[in-house]
């Protein structure tokens, strides 16, 4: 019979074991019992027991098993029991893992969902003990108000209704590091280094300080230790002190900032100014940040000392002792190390020089030199003598003895003599005072007044109050005889000058035994002589009579007068012996007698002597002339009886004689010249003054071509003055000039010669010249030509070389006609450089930098120079600065610093900008360009981000002008910190991204003992070696330095995590 079907199945689970315990009623005829049961998933367990209970002790966790009984006896089996069920314990949370939020110490916990599980409980063991961190649903949990440098075992429990698991496997978690404490700083004021002390934080594998103003400029200092040293800040700042910890994993904020002050900055650009007349120095410095104050102490060659200080740039030692040698000291305080000097030389004022003498050689000069001499002073490198007059006239002398003359004084002046002591950067220091009078003026505005009646001279001149009296004398230009005479007043006599001779005239002043320098510039004629070996003749031809007499040397001209029996005067003038009395009557009587005369007097007339002319008894005559015809022909009225041959005479000016004869009416005279005033006359004898004669009958020939015609260029005015040999007959001239480029200029005179204007530069000019008279013009003259002034050149152009001793490279278009070229180059202060060529270019030696040019060029045509071209202005600047340099420096937040540095240019008060250009990261994008200040520091700091190239110049420029750029200097800054770093447990490798212009990248593992070098490559992965736990960085190198790190990756026994 079969066993009943098993009631009462009630399954129990044991929460701590797992195991599940069975029990149900006991079912009649039943011998044993068969127990099955089946996970959610259909695995089965099974059993059986003669007993009404059981264990399952292999229950899968996060299971709900159906579990059935069966009876069974020998003979049959029961149905199945009614089944029951039984939920196993939750499965253990697995993979579970932890991420710390670096900036506020948060842990968040994640993990796989568990099998059975309805919540989860996260507790976290630290050091206050056990705390229940999180009751969720969820796979994740964040944990909060963590301390700090501390280590949480942490661990997740799976729960469901019946029961908890007993938890996952334990996560040890170590926090952030505390924010370093106790920092602290100190200055060593011997070396200037700033050191940092901390208080260690738990956990914390490395530190890094930094050390920051108030500009932005900051230092590193990084330290695996508490304590660093800053060897590389600028003196006289004020930093702001923080430290930060790192774990390898998480850096912490800073920590709060400690103030600290470098030592102080050795005063910059400090010099010392003398004032001589109070010999005294300002010393002077720039103000620099938390510099309260100066001092400045001054010990003179003597162990004369004296100090002062101020609160500002500058102070003033006062009371120096003159001629010493001072050693300055000036000292900044700054509250922290007050070592911080700057020494300076100084020179004081040289003493005056003393007893000073004056002695005056009155005969030496107009107002005589005076000798000065004096007691050499302490300190002085020279001396100036200096003499100034009450009407303000001074003259010095300049010597490094101890005496000079002093030369050029005026006359008739009280001279005040002060000797002044010079030394080099320094003015002059004055001795006392001397007097010394001058010579005597010479008598001024002296005029001298010939009486001719008494045969004396009176000499009058100004009053003077400098001179006692004085002396007149005349010296004979012949006989060398000195006649003089005395005066104190303002005019004097000299009596009985004997007549016709010349004398030098000298007037001087005197006063006691000193003499002014003479006027002896005038000169006086006496008296003419009268004139004497007077003798006369008759020209029959021209009817005028030629008077002679003996020259004498007083006499400059002389004057014949001639007086008819009529009382009609006839007068002739000469400086010669002869004189021509023209057109005098026919068959008159002249008396005559002849004066001398000069520019004062006339002397008295000479004997007198008689001569009568010719009569005229011939009828006037006819002449015919032609121009330019070689012939005259004379026509008369024949007498009415007789047979007569009549001979025709033409005297011409210079008494030449031609003649012809007819016994006819008329003949011809012949070889008749051009430029001839003839004088005709017909006789009907031999006997020019027959009384068978005509009347003298006169006629002019035609001007002959002018000749000697001469230009002369006036180079200032640019005018041409045109001159020719003058024509007797000639009464007007047309001169014509044409040019070249056919510019006319024409000119009409009565003289001969003529001024042209306005002629065009550079051009040759051809010349003629007609001379007319009232009946006939002349033949042109030869051609002549002149060269016209060149003209200015243009379009000049002015290169200036840079540097102290620069050149100039000066080019323009050339001038027509000009042979040579002058350039020039002036500056303001009236300082000349020129250069000389034949070329359209030449250069300019010595320009001083740092002054401004007015450059110009001069055409010369070897006669003339042109006018100057325009002018061009232009400075003289410095070379661009040689030596740049760009040192890289410290990186920080991805930033780093590059230090710029140049040479000096030899050039005074330049100032410096230095220019950057370049990109980021090599996006064409992201482009910078950047410039410092003007500055008159040969350095500059730029910061630039990681990963840029660079191009750097350097430019200078003063008063005058700027430079050109110097050549660049390019380069990169350090590489921006690799990304994307990842670990491969099962390769060991480590892998991440290239950055840009890295060379070289560095593994370093990083553990709480220290920092090691795992490899370096220049690839962009690495295998990794005997690294078991810790954090891996990665760092890119190339020539500017190493970049910071990278985003560190965590690596645990047989796992890894970023």
């Amino acid at each position: 019979m079969a066993p009943c079907v098993p009631q009462a199945l009630l399954p129990i689970l044991d929460c701590g074991t797992g195991v599940g315990t069975l029990s149900w009623a006991s079912s009649a005829g039943a011998e044993t019992y068969e127990v099955t049961a089946v996970s959610g998933d259909g695995n089965p367990l099974a059993f059986s027991t003669n007993i009404t209970s059981g264990f399952l002790s292999e229950l899968l966790c996060g299971q709900q098993y159906q579990i059935t009984v069966r009876a069974i006896n020998r003979q049959c089996r029961s149905v199945l029991s009614s089944p029951a069920y039984l939920s196993s314990v939750p499965c253990v949370p697995q993979n579970v893992v932890s991420e710390l939020d670096c900036s506020f110490n948060f842990i968040t916990i994640r993990w796989n969902v568990s099998h059975g599980a309805a919540s989860y409980l996260v507790v976290a063991n630290g050091p206050e003990g056990p705390v229940t961190a999180c009751n969720t649903t969820a796979q994740q949990c964040r944990l909060q108000t963590l301390h700090c440098s501390s280590s949480y075992n942490v661990r997740v429990i799976a729960v469901n209704q019946q029961c908890n698991t007993s938890g996952s496997s334990i996560l040890r978690i170590n926090t952030v590091p505390c924010v370093p404490s106790h920092v602290q700083g100190s200055v060593n004021c011997t070396t200037g280094d700033l050191s940092v002390s901390w208080d260690p934080s738990v956990g914390a594998i490395s530190y890094a300080a930094v050390a920051q103003t108030s500009g932005g400029y900051a230092s590193v200092c990084n330290s695996t230790g508490t304590a660093c040293v800053f060897s590389d800040l600028l003196c006289g700042m004020n930093y702001s002190l923080a430290v930060s910890a790192t774990d390898g994993t998480c850096n912490t904020a800073q920590s709060q900032p400690v103030v600290l002050s470098t030592v102080s900055c050795k005063p910059q650009n400090a010099s010392a100014q003398l004032n001589c007349d109070t010999n005294s120095a300002v010393v002077s410095w720039e103000l620099s940040d938390n510099i309260k104050h100066h001092t400045v102490q001054a010990t003179g060659s003597d162990g004369h000392r004296i100090d002062c200080s101020s609160s500002d740039h500058s102070c003033t030692l006062s009371g120096m002792h003159c001629g010493q040698s001072y050693n300055i000291t000036v000292t900044a305080l700054g509250g922290v190390c007050d070592n911080g000097n700057m020494h300076l030389f100084l020179q004081s004022a040289p003493c005056a020089p003393s007893n000073v003498q004056t002695s005056l050689h009155c005969d030496i000069s107009n107002g005589g030199v005076v000798s000065v001499s004096w007691v050499q002073a302490n300190g002085a490198e020279s001396y100036t003598a200096v003499a100034e007059s009450n009407n303000g006239h001074s003259y010095s002398c300049n010597t490094t003895a101890a005496s000079c003359d002093l030369q050029e004084l005026q006359c008739g002046q009280i001279y005040n003599v002060s000797v002044y002591s010079l030394a080099h950067g320094c003015g002059r220091v004055k001795s006392t005072t001397s007097q010394v009078q001058t010579a005597p003026c010479p008598p001024q505005n002296v005029s001298a007044i010939v009486q001719c009646d008494l045969g004396s001279v009176l000499v009058s001149w100004n009053p003077a109050v400098d001179a006692s009296q004085f002396r007149v004398e005349l010296e004979s230009e012949s006989t060398g005889t000195i006649s003089s005479c005395n005066s104190t007043n303002t005019q004097c006599s000299i009596v009985h000058l004997p007549c016709g001779e010349r004398f030098n005239l000298s007037v001087v002043a005197l006063r006691g035994s000193c003499q002014s320098q003479p006027i002896s510039d005038l000169s006086i004629s006496s008296a003419p002589c009268i004139p004497q070996g007077v003798t006369g003749t008759v020209d029959c031809v021209t009817n005028s009579a030629w008077v002679s007499w003996n020259v004498d040397n007083g006499a400059e001209s002389y004057t014949v007068q001639a007086v008819r029996d009529d009382g009609h005067n006839s007068t002739c003038s000469s400086s010669n012996s002869t004189c021509n009395v023209p057109d005098l009557g026919c068959g008159r009587s002249y008396t005559f007698h002849v004066t001398a005369s000069n520019a004062a007097c006339v002397s008295p007339p000479s004997n007198s002597f008689q001569l009568e002319t010719a009569p005229c008894a011939l009828s006037s005559i006819l002449v015919v002339a032609e121009c330019h015809s070689s012939v005259i022909i004379v026509q008369w009225q024949r007498a009415r009886s007789g047979n007569s041959l009549y001979i025709a005479t033409a005297e011409d000016q210079d008494r030449s004689l031609l003649s012809c004869n007819s016994s006819a009416s008329s003949c011809n005279f012949t070889h008749v010249q051009c430029d001839k005033e003839y004088t005709i006359i017909v006789a009907a004898s031999a006997n020019q003054c027959s009384s068978l004669r005509s009347p003298p009958y006169k006629i002019r020939t035609a001007p002959c071509q002018p000749s000697s015609v001469q230009a002369d260029v006036d180079c200032q005015s640019k005018d041409v003055f045109v001159s020719w040999d003058p024509s007797y007959v000639a009464q007007s001239y047309l001169l014509t000039v044409v040019g070249r480029n056919g510019d006319l200029k024409t000119c009409n005179t009565s003289d001969n010669n003529c001024t042209l204007t306005d002629l065009h530069c550079s051009n040759t000019y051809y010349v003629s010249v007609l001379a007319s008279n009232e009946n006939c013009t002349s033949l042109p003259s030869a051609n002549i030509t002149f060269q016209m002034v060149p003209c200015e050149p243009a379009n000049l152009t002015a290169n200036i070389q840079c540097g102290n001793s620069s050149s100039a490279s000066l080019s323009w278009v050339g001038s027509t006609g000009a042979v040579v070229y002058t350039g020039l180059a002036q500056s303001q202060t009236g300082t000349t450089v020129y250069c000389e060529t034949t070329h359209t270019s030449c250069t300019l030696e010595g320009l001083v930098c740092g002054t401004v040019y007015n450059f110009t060029v001069q055409a010369k045509d070897g006669f003339c120079n042109s006018s100057l071209s325009e002018p061009q202005t232009k400075g003289a600047a410095p070379c661009p600065p040689a030596g740049l340099r760009v040192v890289p420096r410290t990186v920080v937040n991805d930033t780093q610093i590059l230090r710029a540095s140049w040479s000096t240019v030899n050039c005074p008060n330049s100032e410096y900008l230095l220019a950057l250009t370049g990109s980021i990261q090599g996006n064409s994008q992201a482009l910078f360009d950047l410039a410092s200040y003007w500055t008159s520091r040969r350095f500059f700091e730029v910061p630039l981000l990681c990963g840029s190239s660079y191009s750097a110049t350097i430019s200078a420029r003063n008063s005058a002008a700027t430079s050109d750029k110097s050549a660049a200097i390019t380069g990169t800054t350090v590489p921006c910190a690799p990304l994307n770093v990842t670990f491969s447990a099962s390769s060991a490798e480590v892998a991440w991204n290239q950055s840009l212009f890295a060379t070289n990248y560095t593994v370093y593992g990083v553990t709480s003992s220290g920092r090691t070098k795992l490899c370096m490559t220049s690839q962009l992965l690495c295998s990794v070696t005997n690294f078991s736990s810790g954090h891996i960085v990665v760092t890119a190198s190339n020539t500017a330095g190493e970049s910071e790190d990278s985003v560190p990756v965590s690596v645990t026994a047989g796992r890894r995590r970023r």
